[in-house]
């Protein structure tokens, strides 16, 4: 896996070279005449270490104890899938099998073999399913993937899940509800059930069983914050879809941002996204003078109608971190507030690399503060619902993407100044006066030697 730093540099051979200074979220580069570029992403890109800052690579490597890990990252994952802090937390889970909860009664399909690493990922597999814990700059993912419907399973009721078992303090720690995508894209509702020390995370057999192969479920676990979430609506009522979400997730490889319409069901889905980034880096007195926010399409699903995704400057601060107390609020305001600048239309969108919005609204950004944005469809934004059964959504890059290159960048070129608190050093100037007696000492040798030419030397 290669670094944030050293993939955008690939695709941005302008900027080699220019590297003006380095912080956990972002890099700046020197433009000349006093320009500088910053580079702004929602998941780090460096961490500090005696050296200095060191960019992430976060491809596995073993330790002493033979767990897997990578410099910086704060997770260790040992070959039976037991997944452990490092440091700051002494919190420890195993995911073990993977069966169906009926009633509160759980019956095993399949025990997960030791792993092997893989890039970044620790996998186990077995038949159908593929269990991995993928390593992240701040925590780690899991992911289980079922490349089809399992034997033995009943379609008629329960839930199909794994089982987890957690141990110690999780206090700091961030769990995200997670998410469960089909070969489609669509999203179904992940169910928690905890049992002491057990949890049991999935979805209902039902839904398994209209999904296209293969499905993943992929919750995550984190140490501090995170940087972009989306937030999702399932409802029969498309009123009630827009004005009412049922579920958000974060720490995921995509962001959702549009409607969709299953008239098999019937049911309308809504998506829409949140992000933030850390101005932290920047001179308090730094002057910006322009700004742009960079997106990544993975898949442009809007075969149903093209629609502008809107980037709104929308404060959901006193909301993050988000939680299912709060995610109402959030989105809400995201379907109410007004729109800074237009990402893209999605008609034509190329998908697999960056693309810049329209430029934003300098305004909305304070160096070393943190900006909050969040996008969502213009049809949803109008009240306009699916015109027939299909999809009008987006998938976008987030943060945790697994293509470094391919996260969400908020780029904003600003006019250095020197630090307010910082004296300016000048050099003390030297007076150099020059002895006037050898001067003098000189031209009366001068006078002399005259004289003597003039007299014969008498």
């Amino acid at each position: 896996m290669s670094t944030w730093i050293d993939s955008y540099l690939e695709h941005n051979a302008d900027l080699v070279g220019r590297v003006a200074a380095r912080s956990a979220y972002a890099t700046h580069f020197e433009l000349g005449a006093g320009v500088r570029r910053a580079l702004i992403t929602s998941a780090p890109q460096y961490f500090r270490s005696a050296q200095g800052w060191q960019a992430y690579d976060l491809s596995l490597r073993q330790d002493a104890a033979a767990r897997w890990g990578a410099p910086g990252a704060p997770v260790r994952l040992a070959p039976d899938g037991t997944l452990s802090f490092s440091e700051g937390s002494a919190y420890q889970q195993r995911t073990r099998s993977v069966g169906v909860l009926v009633d509160g009664v759980y019956t095993p399909l399949a025990q997960l073999p030791a792993g092997r690493a893989v890039g970044s990922r620790l996998r186990r597999e077995t038949g159908v399913f593929c269990h991995e814990l993928v390593l992240t700059e701040h925590g780690a993912k899991e992911e289980l993937r079922l490349s089809s419907f399992p034997e033995g399973l009943d379609t008629a009721e329960g839930y199909l899940v794994y089982e987890t078992l957690r141990r110690g303090n999780d206090q700091g720690l961030l769990f995200s509800p997670g998410s469960a995508v089909d070969a489609d894209g669509r999203v179904f509702p992940v169910q928690h059930f905890a049992f002491g020390e057990v949890l049991y995370t999935g979805l209902a057999v039902e839904d398994v069983a209209r999904a296209t192969f293969p499905l993943v479920i992929d919750p995550s676990v984190f140490f501090g914050s995170v940087g972009d979430a989306y937030i999702s609506s399932f409802a029969g009522n498309y009123a009630t879809s827009r004005a009412t979400s049922t579920s958000f997730e974060f720490g995921t490889a995509d962001m959702y941002v549009g409607q969709a319409y299953e008239s098999a069901i019937p049911r309308y889905y809504t998506f829409r996204s949140v992000m933030k980034f850390s101005l932290a880096s920047l001179n308090p007195l730094a002057v910006i003078f322009a700004a742009a926010l960079h997106i990544a399409c993975m898949v442009d699903a809007s075969s149903v109608a093209d629609f502008d995704v809107q980037i709104l400057k929308q404060d959901w601060s006193a909301q993050d971190p988000l939680s299912n107390g709060n995610r109402e609020a959030v989105y809400d305001a995201c379907l109410a507030g007004s729109t800074d600048a237009v990402w893209r239309n999605t008609a034509g969108l190329a998908t697999g690399s960056l693309l810049s919005s329209a430029p934003l609204d300098v305004s909305w950004l304070a160096p070393g503060g943190l900006a909050y944005y969040s996008l969502r469809s213009s049809r949803d934004a109008a009240g306009i619902p699916p015109a027939s059964n299909g999809d009008e959504y987006v998938r976008l890059a987030a943060g945790a993407h697994s293509t470094p290159a391919l996260r969400p960048v908020l780029m904003v070129d600003y006019f250095a100044v020197p630090s307010a608190t910082g004296k300016l050093v000048q050099p003390s100037p030297r007076v150099r006066i020059q002895d006037t007696r050898i001067k003098l000492r000189a031209r009366r040798r001068k006078t002399l030697l005259a004289a003597e030419r003039a007299t014969g030397g008498r």
